[in-house]
């Protein structure tokens, strides 16, 4: 879970956005020394990620957040939307 800094509200570590007031989580900017092109990169590919998991879609899934993990092993919204995948797929 990740806390909202506007509105104190929980989220999934997964969420871009806190679901009570609108604020963009700024996750991907922390330290990482990305570009701002390598970032909304990495932005689009987790989630279209969290995209094909909602449909349904696994391996796709998997298969994106893997590249995303590939540049940056450390990324908190890919690991754990493929701890979720993971989990649902052997449910």
């Amino acid at each position: 879970m990740k806390i909202c800094p506007k509105c104190q509200t929980e989220n999934e570590l997964i969420d871009n956005f806190c679901g009570r007031c609108g604020f963009r989580f700024d996750a991907f900017s922390k330290g990482l020394g990305l570009t701002q092109k390598e970032l909304k990169t990495v932005d689009i590919k987790t989630n279209l990620g969290l995209v094909y998991f909602n449909m349904g879609k696994y391996d796709d899934a998997l298969e994106i957040l893997e590249k995303v993990l590939a540049g940056n092993p450390e990324n908190q919204q890919a690991l754990a939307l493929k701890d979720r995948i993971l989990n649902e797929k052997d449910a």
